[in-house]
């Protein structure tokens, strides 16, 4: 008897075997890069979040603002912790120059670098002028937070 077509069709389970093999470690390769891979861009959008409560509480507390001891995380309910390591929040009296600042001081210059949209490094911020009681005030307010750093 010639067994010849039996070791053939072994061998070729083999290949199918070692092809299934191969889709399922990817499948769960992809899986895990699409769920752990890339962070989201929050910047901009925590930018224009962090902006309006800022915006909102210096119109409720402008007399306030650039007085010794002015406390924004207690008055605008603001978390000291977030905003000192990854935000910038400056409000400055054009007609003076005097400001108020919290936050990396350092983001003022960072976030009107052209790079800013494609290096994740760099805070993408809002800044606006208000006009209230006479007197022009610029606002900048500046997030750097990664979703990735924050994340783990």
């Amino acid at each position: 008897m010639n067994r010849t077509g039996e070791v053939a069709g072994s061998g070729l389970l083999f290949f199918v075997f070692f092809l299934m093999m191969i889709v399922v470690g990817a499948g769960i390769s992809g899986g895990v890069w699409m769920f752990y891979g890339q962070g989201y861009d929050f910047r901009e959008t925590e930018s224009s979040v962090l902006f309006e409560r800022v915006g909102d509480c210096f119109v409720e507390e402008k007399d306030n603002f650039f007085e010794d001891g002015f406390d924004i995380y207690e008055t605008c309910r603001l978390e000291k912790k977030v905003l000192s390591e990854n935000h910038l929040v400056l409000v400055r009296r054009v007609s003076d120059g005097n400001e108020y600042f919290i936050g990396v001081r350092d983001f003022e210059t960072q976030c009107f670098l052209d790079a800013r949209k494609k290096n994740m490094n760099l805070p993408l911020c809002v800044n606006s002028s208000i006009m209230k009681g006479g007197e022009t005030y610029d606002i900048v307010v500046g997030s750097n937070q990664d979703s990735r750093k924050v994340a783990t």
